[in-house]
């Protein structure tokens, strides 16, 4: 299995009751790579967060159910 390089977002969106994360990645040949589904919002955004510090980019809330204000400087880490 080949993990990406370099990741310009990560990316939190719900559909039908679930909660996706994905990596997107900064190539624009490599494929955005989903890694975590959940019916928990909170996991999610957490797992979302995790993410976004290990590679070191910000987290694209999805409108489509999740609702989120521009989050502070804190918490885009």
């Amino acid at each position: 299995m080949m993990t990406m390089k370099l990741v310009e977002t990560v990316r939190l969106r719900s559909k039908e009751g679930f909660f996706y994360v994905s990596l997107m990645p900064v190539d624009g040949e490599e494929k955005p790579k989903t890694v975590f589904k959940s019916s928990n919002e909170s996991a999610a955004r957490n797992i979302a967060r995790q993410f976004a510090k290990q590679y070191k980019c910000m987290v694209a809330f999805e409108s489509g159910g999740v609702e989120e204000e521009d989050p502070g400087p804190e918490e885009a880490l």
